[in-house]
């Protein structure tokens, strides 16, 4: 008998789907689309949040008419598109393509903006998310049959998905990738004499393609998971393990490849390989990034009163709890008590952070409820090295975010909601934390007394997670707003670039050139040199460091300073000619 076959089976799993399942899951689908579409209402689709937002835009905006790159506007000035108006663009042979790093995402959004407007755009995250707590659900309910709906709501309201999937991102596939992954691996380990079939193999191969060709990251995720799983099958002498393994790698390398081909096609040349790599070396730094992704909390715009709130009902409701608990049953006293410093502390200081558990305190709460027994027994009552199921999870998402805080930004990736290089990792910890919150009997469908009263707190984290979220889309909503309002009025200002040339050039029909100084600027004025109507000009985005430069290269044209974001001295411009515009849309920037 093999070491295979002399492992126990885990838990109850349900091979079907009981009557009527499907209806009412469509139902719960449907209801969550309706509330992520008035979220994408709310936030409206003009203007963007950040700058992987803007360059994505203006690549769908391009490919609605039809074409990759944008040609650099005046090769005679600028021929190596160093200069190019819009900021953080990929170079080609004399084009620019805003997004091209990865092409699957603005074609599927050109599709949708052609079938719904600018707003279908958004469908493509959202959907990912809707499609990712689906995936998640399922997994969790073959395991512990009832509980789908449970996990629906807890996945989608309770960590940053929800958030995501109102930006015009691709971080809610990468989930859906790390979903897929998630559902093979419990299936082989959960039931270690199940053959995958050429449709299981499929699919997974499928959803791990989708997700390196929309997020950087999914790559990390599959090597945590080839590798974690390529020593399993050896210690198990799994083979369904190892070809599972293979599957992910080969569809990986060939997502790889594909998205690599795709991107130098539409570029003209080769870009590099869209992958992670490390932006700094020493140790310090990466042990920061790792800190600043995972645990750091704080940050702008500063605590929010909902959430605060919250984390102190979730306090109280601890006190109550350990004064009206029952005799016995002490199990979940400890798990509770965590949760709720979980949510006291993140609710005091929760902000726009990267912090993955800062952002979803109940994934903490049910990683303790899952490893840490707080009576002298384990919390999910099983013999130790019978389910391994947990210790696969957790190991892939491990190794996932040590290859992440080896490839990250120095500041662990800007100041956005929920460590966003580390939402792939949501997948396996998710099943891992809402299955033994069950176990436990922290979620509705269980029978167990003495957790009932502690029920509240859970749901205390899941609506805190959901209040700071949606606070911080309150957030995207006035900078797409005022980026919107920035744009109409430089528009406005542009216009009167005729009247600005005639006056100070009486009789030159030369067409000005624009300078940018301010990348932000340039995110909105350079999609605009080709589109608005009415006067003629070459905008240029050009910083700071590079006006010396500039200017001598401008020496003899007509030059117009955009500078509203980072004045620069009439003196920097060696005694030349300074006209500048749009003075008073400065009060509209920070």
């Amino acid at each position: 008998m093999t070491a295979v076959e002399r492992r126990p089976r885990l838990g109850a799993t349900s091979g079907g789907r009981p009557d009527g399942a499907g209806p009412r899951r469509a139902r719960h689908h449907l209801v969550a689309a309706l509330a992520l579409l008035v979220l994408g209402l709310v936030a409206g689709s003009d203007g963007f949040w950040s700058a992987d937002e803007a360059v994505a835009h203006a690549q769908v905006d391009l490919l609605r008419d039809g074409r990759w790159t944008e040609p650099f506007p005046t090769p005679s000035l600028d021929d190596d598109g160093r200069w190019f108006p819009i900021s953080g663009v990929h170079l080609g042979q004399g084009v620019a393509g805003p997004y091209v790093k990865h092409p699957l995402l603005p074609a599927v959004a050109a599709v949708g903006d052609v079938v719904a407007g600018p707003v279908g755009r958004f469908a493509v995250p959202a959907a990912g998310a809707l499609l990712a707590a689906g995936l998640l659900a399922g997994v969790v309910e073959r395991r512990r049959p009832g509980r789908w709906v449970g996990t629906y709501w807890l996945v989608l309201a309770g960590t940053p998905l929800w958030f995501h999937a109102s930006l015009f991102w691709a971080h809610t596939w990468g989930v859906v990738a790390g979903a897929m992954i998630t559902r093979a691996v419990v299936e082989l380990v959960d039931r270690p004499g199940r053959e995958p079939s050429w449709r299981d193999h499929g699919l997974l191969a499928l959803g791990v393609a989708v997700g390196v060709a929309t997020r950087s990251e999914v790559v990390l995720f599959a090597l945590a998971t080839v590798a974690v799983l390529g020593l399993a099958a050896l210690a198990w002498r799994h083979r369904h393990l190892a070809v599972t393994a293979v599957v992910v790698a080969g569809s990986t390398a060939a997502a790889f490849v594909a998205d690599g081909w795709w991107r130098r096609r539409a570029l003209g040349t080769d870009v590099g390989a869209s992958l992670p790599t490390a932006a700094d070396g020493r140790f310090d730094v990466e042990v920061r990034a790792f800190l600043v992704q995972l645990w750091t909390v704080g940050g702008e715009p500063g605590p929010v009163p909902a959430a605060r709130l919250l984390g102190v009902l979730a306090l109280a409701g601890v006190v109550l709890y350990l004064i009206r608990r029952p005799a016995t049953g002490r199990g979940p006293v400890a798990l509770v008590a965590v949760a709720a410093l979980v949510a006291f502390v993140t609710g005091t200081t929760a902000g726009a952070t990267t912090s993955l558990f800062a952002a979803t305190p109940v994934l903490l709460a049910g990683l303790v409820a899952a490893f840490v027994p707080p009576s002298g027994r384990s919390v999910v009552d099983r013999p130790a090295g019978s389910r391994p199921t947990e210790y696969v999870l957790v190991a892939i998402a491990v190794v996932h975010v040590g290859l992440v805080v080896f490839t990250s930004y120095r500041d662990g990736g800007g100041g956005d909601w929920g460590g966003r290089y580390l939402a792939v990792a949501l997948a396996p910890l998710l099943v891992v934390a809402v299955t033994a919150l069950g176990d436990r009997g922290f979620l509705p469908g269980s029978a167990q007394p003495e957790a009932v009263a502690a029920r509240p707190v859970v749901v205390a984290l899941v609506a805190m997670s959901m209040v700071t979220g949606l606070a911080i889309s309150l957030d995207v909503v006035d900078h797409r707003r005022r980026s919107a309002e920035l744009r109409a009025d430089l528009v406005a200002e542009l216009a009167t670039i005729e009247a600005v040339v005639a006056d100070r050039h009486p009789g030159d029909d030369r067409d000005p050139v624009v300078v940018i100084t301010d990348a932000r600027i340039a995110r909105l004025v350079g999609p605009l040199a080709t589109t608005i109507e009415g006067p003629t000009f070459t905008a240029l985005h050009v910083p700071e460091d590079d006006l010396e430069l500039a200017f001598d290269v401008l020496d003899g044209e007509i030059v117009l300073l955009l500078d509203l974001l980072a004045p620069v001295a009439d003196a920097d411009l060696d005694g030349r000619e300074r006209t500048p515009i749009g003075e008073h849309v400065d009060l509209l920037v920070d």
